[in-house]
């Protein structure tokens, strides 16, 4: 089952953040420099995030783009607007690559930066970055697959107790 791939900038975050638990985990500044902000551009790049907000852009304008469509509104002429609207779009995909790295940047000092990035710059790394969907996949499919099993664990679980300690349930 194909996940969105928004589901992959939050699993792919979570695994960058984790990655860097191990790497040692930095000081929350209040002040960040430009070149440590640019090194967590540079991560957010280089861990395969902005793949995930490169794919939202066209899924949201297309989904705007079907609401007029439903309105009456003709297609060409939104297709037109769409078009005009890309150097826009574009400054919003660098807000939310400039939130990103800001985050990143809050939770890993620049050194730290620099050394994750290393690794993403890695034969390893880059592998990584490539079977990172496939993976990322697999996991959201097992977590969907285990996430039924333990409701229905669970659900057997505490009617054999409440059974056992006479409960009934209401009809």
């Amino acid at each position: 089952m194909k996940r969105p791939s928004s589901a992959l900038a939050v699993i792919g975050l979570v695994f960058a953040l984790a990655f860097g638990a191990f790497a040692g985990a930095a000081k929350a500044q209040e002040e960040i420099s430009e070149s440590h902000l640019q090194a967590a551009r540079d991560l957010v790049t280089n861990a395969g995030l902005t793949q995930s907000f490169d794919g939202m852009v066209p899924r949201i304008t297309n989904s705007v783009a079907g609401r007029f469509v439903n309105r009456g509104m003709p297609s060409g002429m939104i297709r037109e607007v769409i078009d005009e609207l890309q150097p826009e779009l574009e400054l919003q995909r660098r807000v939310i690559l400039n939130r990103a790295a800001r985050i990143m940047a809050n939770r890993f000092t620049e050194e730290e930066i620099s050394e994750i990035n290393a690794f993403f710059e890695s034969p390893t790394g880059s592998k990584y970055i490539d079977q990172q969907p496939g993976f990322v996949d697999d996991i959201l499919t097992t977590t969907g697959e285990w996430t039924e099993e333990l409701v229905e664990y669970v659900e057997v679980r505490m009617q054999a107790e409440l059974s056992r300690r006479g409960a009934e349930a209401a009809e």
